[in-house]
């Protein structure tokens, strides 16, 4: 789509992007700690969510990293009848990271360049609150120049994170140069 002006994807696709990625697995981590979730609800994971998931990845954040979060959706998704994708596409209905003022400023304290996640939005759909950080994709983008990256399939990354413990990988995408474009498959490879 290349309908934009500012904030386009041509910018990142002039020299890619390539840096730490920390992988957060958010539904082992809810698992884990005994806490009901389903990957087809508007879960919204809060910074406290999150705080767990960091711990237990054993990881502590770096300016620039490229926040992972594997919710399981896009595996919940590939298994899901005609019926119920339907249903999901009406209601646009994913678990997502929280919106909301504590959530921008939790990630600009983090010092994350982008974030990227399985789900269809990275912020849990529909937003929740009202208002410039009710809808993410703004304050994200629009202000602080994140790049966000959307269904991507992490279920073998976090299983592959879960099986030897390290949750930090090399990742690298190379967006198409779409002057103007808002998005774009993220060609993306996290090597560890």
């Amino acid at each position: 789509m290349a309908s934009g002006r500012r904030n386009t994807i041509e910018h990142w696709a002039r020299h890619g992007i390539a840096g730490r990625g920390v992988v957060l697995d958010m539904a082992r981590t809810l698992a884990d700690e005994g806490r009901p979730y389903d990957p087809g609800t508007s879960t919204a994971f809060s910074v406290g969510d999150l705080e767990a998931a960091r711990r237990a990845a054993g990881v502590e954040f770096r300016p620039g990293d490229i926040l992972i979060l594997h919710t399981g959706f896009a595996a919940w998704w590939a298994d899901q009848p005609t019926a119920q994708r339907s249903v999901v596409a009406r209601t646009m209905t994913t678990p997502g990271i929280a919106t909301g003022e504590e959530m921008c400023r939790y990630l600009w304290d983090a010092h994350v360049c982008a974030v990227v996640t399985d789900t269809f939005a990275v912020e849990v759909f529909p937003p929740q609150q009202p208002g410039v950080t009710g809808f993410l994709h703004r304050m994200l983008i629009g202000q602080f120049g994140m790049a966000l990256g959307e269904l991507w399939w992490t279920e073998d990354l976090a299983a592959d994170c879960a099986d030897d413990g390290v949750h930090e990988v090399f990742l690298v995408s190379a967006p198409l140069h779409a002057r103007g474009g808002i998005g774009s498959p993220a060609n993306a490879l996290a090597i560890k």
